[in-house]
């Protein structure tokens, strides 16, 4: 795993929301600066403010792909392709079905969705 990846999921066993772990990391990379990436993503870990829907690390990476400053319908498309893929590989992008709170089957751990997501803006921001 990189070592931006590893950093995110420190992050988020130190405070962060997983949100705010993956924006955080990258805030250099698209010139925002940290503090303020973490107090926009306060609102997404948990699923949306805790509701346990859509994976905070995707909304963490909405916000990062969204400030590298391409187009809206390119942005679009690569949020939509990560998501795909981050489906793909966890059959889910709902938080409650990854931890598996319902079925007692847990999908996907909060720091393996770290480092998938972590891994799909590293290739999106061409990261080596």
């Amino acid at each position: 795993m990189s070592k931006r990846g590893e950093l995110a999921i420190e992050r988020k066993h130190h405070g962060h929301n997983c949100a705010q772990a993956i924006a955080c990391t990258y805030a250099d990379c698209v010139g925002a600066d940290e503090e303020l990436l973490y107090m926009i993503n306060q609102g997404f870990g948990g699923g949306l403010g805790g509701m346990e829907g859509h994976c905070g690390c995707l909304s963490g990476a909405s916000v990062i792909l969204s400030l590298k400053g391409e187009s809206k319908t390119k942005t679009a498309g690569e949020m939509k392709r990560i998501t795909g893929e981050f489906k793909e590989r966890n059959s889910s992008v709902i938080c409650k079905d990854l931890k598996g709170l319902k079925t007692g089957k847990m999908l996907r751990s909060c720091d393996d969705c770290v480092r998938d997501v972590c891994e799909f803006i590293e290739e999106y921001l061409d990261i080596k």
